[in-house]
Parts: C-alpha cells; sequence; structure tokens
C-alpha cells in the first residue's frame, strides 16, 4: 500500500495502530530466533515451520476479497471493471498456463521477475506505513525516503535470482553478498535517517530504520533463503492484516471482522493449493487494487479509505 497524498498535514495515527504496525514490522526479529531453537536435526519439524510462515504470508492476499464484499466499496468496484475483473482473470490465465506449459528455466525466470515486484510492493508498503507513523512528510523528504527505501530492493533480487539458478555468484560471492548487502543498508539507513531528520518524529525514525533493513534476514540465513523470506514476508503479511483488520473495525460492525477472517482463510487454503502461476496471479492482482485502493490522490479513494480507518485517525 502507498500513500502518495500524505503530507506534512496529514492525519496522526492513533497509537494503537501504530503500535500494531511497529510491532508487526519487528516480527522477523522474532521468527528467526525461533527457527534456531528447532532442533536441525528434525528436519520434519523445520520444514512445518517453514510452511506454516509460507502460508501465513500469503494468505493475507486472501484479505483483498474483503475490498470485493465490502458493500462500501460497490460504485469503486463498478467503476474500476478492469482493475477488479478483466486484469485479474487476464493474469490467472495467463500465467497459470505459463507455469505449466512452459521449462522449468523459463519460469525460473518469470519468478524472478516476480520476486522483483514483490520486494518493491514490500518496500511500498513500507513506505506508506512510515507515512502513516510519522504524520506525513513533506514532498522532498518524501521523495528521498521512497528512493532509499527500494535501493535495497537491487541485492536482495540478485541474492534470490542467483538461488533461482539464472546465474552464479559461486561460492564465495553467495556468502559475500549478503555481507556486503547489509552494510550497504547501514549505510543508506545512517545517510537516511541524516537527511530526514529533521522532518521524522522519534517513531518515525524507528520505522524508516527497520523499513531500510526489512531484507535483513538475508544476511543472516544466506544459506537458507526460504526462512528468510519467509520471515519478512510474514511480517508484510501481519503488516497489511493489521492494516486491514483495523478498516474492518472502522465500520463499526463486528460482520466485517469475521468478512475479513474468511477471506484470509481462504487465502491460506486456496494459495496452499492452487497452481504456481495462479498464485502469482493472485498476489499481483492483490497488487493491482492495492495500488488504487491506496492512492490517496485520488478523491474516491481517499474518501472510501477514510470512511474505514476514518476513526484511528486524528486531526493533525
Amino acid at each position: 500500500m502507498s500513500y502518495h497524498s500524505f503530507d506534512i498535514r496529514a492525519p496522526k495515527v492513533k497509537l494503537s495502530l501504530q503500535a500494531t504496525l511497529v510491532a508487526a514490522t519487528l516480527i522477523p526479529f522474532v521468527l528467526l530466533p525461533l527457527w534456531d531453537w528447532l532442533d536441525p536435526t528434525d528436519a520434519w519439524r523445520q520444514a512445518d515451520y517453514a510452511k506454516v510462515l509460507l502460508l501465513f504470508s500469503t494468505g493475507h492476499v486472501g484479505a483483498t476479497l474483503f475490498f470485493y464484499l465490502d458493500k462500501g466499496a460497490t460504485s469503486y468496484r463498478k467503476n474500476r471493471p478492469w482493475t477488479f475483473l478483466i486484469i485479474p482473470f487476464l493474469l490467472c490465465v495467463s500465467l497459470g498456463l505459463i507455469s505449466t506449459l512452459f521449462p522449468a528455466q523459463t519460469f525460473a525466470f518469470f519468478m524472478s521477475v516476480h520476486i522483483a515486484i514483490l520486494f518493491f510492493h514490500y518496500q511500498r508498503q513500507n513506505f506508506g506505513i512510515i507515512l502513516l507513523i510519522n504524520g506525513g512528510l513533506q514532498q522532498s523528504a518524501r521523495q528521498i525516503l521512497h528512493l532509499l527505501l527500494l535501493l535495497p530492493v537491487i541485492p536482495a533480487v540478485i541474492i534470490w535470482a542467483s538461488r533461482l539458478g539464472l546465474f552464479s555468484l559461486g561460492e564465495i560471492g553467495s556468502h559475500l553478498l549478503p555481507g556486503y548487502w547489509i552494510a550497504f543498508c547501514l549505510v543508506v539507513s545512517a545517510v537516511a535517517l541524516v537527511i530526514l531528520r529533521k522532518s521524522l518524529s522519534v517513531k518515525g525514525v524507528l520505522a524508516a530504520a527497520i523499513g531500510l533493513n526489512f531484507f535483513a534476514p538475508f544476511f543472516f540465513y544466506p544459506d537458507n533463503l526460504i526462512v528468510a523470506f519467509t520471515a519478512f514476508a510474514t511480517a508484510h503479511g501481519a503488516q497489511y492484516l493489521s492494516i486491514m483488520g483495523f478498516m474492518a473495525l472502522g465500520v463499526g460492525q463486528l460482520r466485517f471482522l469475521r468478512v475479513l477472517c474468511a477471506c484470509i482463510l481462504f487465502g491460506v487454503l486456496f494459495l496452499g493449493a492452487a497452481l504456481p502461476g495462479v498464485v502469482v496471479a493472485l498476489t499481483w492482482t492483490h497488487f493491482l487494487i492495492d495500488a488504487r485502493i491506496w492512492r490517496m490522490k485520488n478523491p474516491e479513494s481517499r474518501t472510501y479509505v477514510m470512511s474505514r480507518l476514518g476513526k484511528f485517525l486524528k486531526p493533525s
């Protein structure tokens, strides 16, 4: 999600939502130590742990169904048939065929593209969350933060693509790159916080520091990318579910929260069993709808979001 129009005059977020988002973003630092406590010789338990995290990290995609079921978004959906119907259908058909008919190497390249878009999406959401927690940013500071948040995506994608077999970094390179990456992120974090020190609150600094180092699990687990990936992917999912949970509660009726839970359950069950291409297609649909819903420069989008989140915001 991305809050494009939030500026220095943006509404401040109440502490309950701020604390929930920060806690969700810190999840990798809780999950990774749990992995270390597992018996390394117990392959079954480790595999089950990884599967649970993977399902949870992708299950949040099902929460996008909330926008299809929320009557308050009916006119919004009707005005955007390409976003909510046509493009999702075309994606499911085309990507489903790619995953079943094309050679494995082609699909590996396709998955590398998907990973790049996925990591970009993660940082866009972190960008929006930083703006929410900080109460907005001026245009120049917002552009700087956005650029610096996207820079760590590049080495993270390189690490993942090499493990998918698209190219080889060599045994030395595969171990050195994560180390260089974490050093790079620390430098970027320092530069960002120095440049933006007058624009960020204390909570904004904390959120920015976490966001800039969001892919740090790659450094701690260079030989187990699935564990590293599921750690920060679960954090991303928890962030999104937190926002969607507050949106459901914002209507003031418990039934909306039940609807959201049903959507999440669908996401976990369906995405766990569907073809890889269909999973990617639904994930891209999630990206597409989010890009529309959270484009706060659009008056209709802003009106809808504020009708759901308004009670958790307060005037600046």
